[in-house]
């Protein structure tokens, strides 16, 4: 019932904030601990998160009602989730800490956490996946217009985040952050100028609304002016030098295309998988079509350690995997690294050796909110419980674009 509240309350013209989030609250329960969560009274004299999200909904509303013409139905989705959920990471991260001899409440990295949280239970509101990976982009970067215009940060950093999540939603969404709060006016008025310099800069890099209009560019310069015919190859020259640009190794295309020159006809594809357990990795695995080399955490547990669960040689076994992944990117092969992968660290080694083979690299996420999991979990011969599932729930880490060449997302592992 409350999938079916939620999604009426986001139909609605005007919804009452409370309501909305009461009704999100089984699909995301860090919301239940908003109201017990305080906030530093120098920049939240409202009192707690869960004051502040309702007075950010309000906001939202007011904007999409004076601002009606700037938005589509989807936009207006996902800023309204996007304002219930932003600080949800608040209730895992808030503490006390000293500063300038203050003690103060703070939330540090709130939007990543968040992000995580809020991510694999998107799914049971049947979003689709352009929606859905605008609301996690707006919870996991909303606080960077001020990070990036405070850093100079150069327009590749803008390009990043536009892949993200459009520029244009945060934006909109920090204006509603700023205005749902009670704060002193010196604090306000920097921050919205910090946030006007931010539009000003994504409007004047080309990366104000979609994709950055750099990569469109160089997307129709690769089959137009280079004639790069073949979709592989102008994809893996396209990939690699978005990536290369980001990391501040390139600047322009022609220096993108002497680099992938050796490897663009003939190149290894790597795909890691990451989702708990249970979650279709493996059944996915076995759908993909073509010659491929799987490589899989749990079957080398079974011919190590003579079980899967056993956890107890797993340096041996990671030791064998990364060396069946560098004979496989070695020999140019499609290589899907079948495992867990929740944690950026861990993927983090698996991709990194994809990128030193110039391979061409994808995360494959399997969004699966945690009550069908646990349904298919008890259903399994080889089911590990829920005490193990919720842990992996906590430790998992949601990929940002940045971490890999491309990201795919199963949204249908959640019905």
């Amino acid at each position: 019932m409350s999938v079916l509240a939620a999604n009426r309350l986001l139909e609605q013209a005007r919804p009452d904030p409370a309501a909305l989030l009461d009704a999100l609250e089984p699909i995301f329960p860090l919301i239940g601990l908003l109201d017990s969560t305080p906030q530093d009274p120098e920049w939240h004299a409202e009192g707690n998160v869960r004051i502040h999200t309702e007075m950010v909904i309000a906001e939202t509303l007011r904007l999409l009602e004076s601002e009606g013409d700037a938005f589509t139905p989807q936009d207006r989705t996902v800023l309204l989730l996007g304002a219930a959920l932003h600080d949800v990471g608040k209730a895992l991260t808030t503490g006390e800490a000293s500063i300038d001899g203050q003690i103060r409440v703070v939330s540090p990295h709130h939007a990543e956490r968040g992000a995580s949280h809020v991510a694999p239970r998107l799914a049971a509101l049947g979003l689709d996946d352009a929606t859905a990976r605008a609301v996690i982009g707006l919870v996991a970067f909303h606080h960077h217009p001020t990070k990036l215009v405070s850093r100079e940060a150069p327009s590749s950093q803008y390009a990043r985040l536009a892949r993200e999540v459009d520029p244009r939603l945060i934006y909109w969404l920090e204006k509603a952050d700023l205005r749902g709060r009670h704060t002193a006016e010196s604090h306000r008025s920097r921050a919205v100028e910090m946030l006007e310099l931010f539009r000003i800069e994504c409007e004047a890099t080309g990366n104000w609304g979609g994709v950055p209009r750099l990569y469109e560019t160089w997307s129709h310069r690769l089959e137009g002016e280079f004639g790069i015919a073949s979709p592989l190859e102008r994809g893996y020259v396209w990939h690699w030098a978005i990536a290369d640009y980001e990391s501040g190794r390139i600047s322009s295309l022609e220096e993108a295309l002497a680099r992938t020159h050796p490897h663009r006809s003939r190149h290894a594809v790597l795909i890691v998988t990451c989702g708990p357990s249970g979650s279709g990795k493996s059944s996915w695995c076995a759908r993909q079509p073509g010659d491929w080399v799987r490589i899989s955490l749990d079957d080398l547990r079974c011919s190590i350690a003579g079980k899967r669960s056993d956890q107890s040689r797993n340096g041996e076994v990671i030791q064998e995997a990364k060396r069946l992944l560098r004979i496989a990117l070695r020999d140019k092969q499609t290589i899907i690294w079948d495992a867990t992968s929740l944690r950026r660290d861990g993927r983090s080694v698996v991709l990194g050796l994809g990128t030193a083979y110039h391979a061409l690299t994808r995360i494959q996420v399997f969004a699966t909110p945690p009550e069908p999991l646990y349904r298919r979990d008890r259903e399994r011969a080889d089911s590990v419980g829920k005490a193990i599932i919720d842990r992996q729930f906590e430790s998992w880490q949601w990929p940002g674009a940045s971490e890999a060449h491309e990201i795919g997302i199963d949204w249908a592992s959640g019905a």
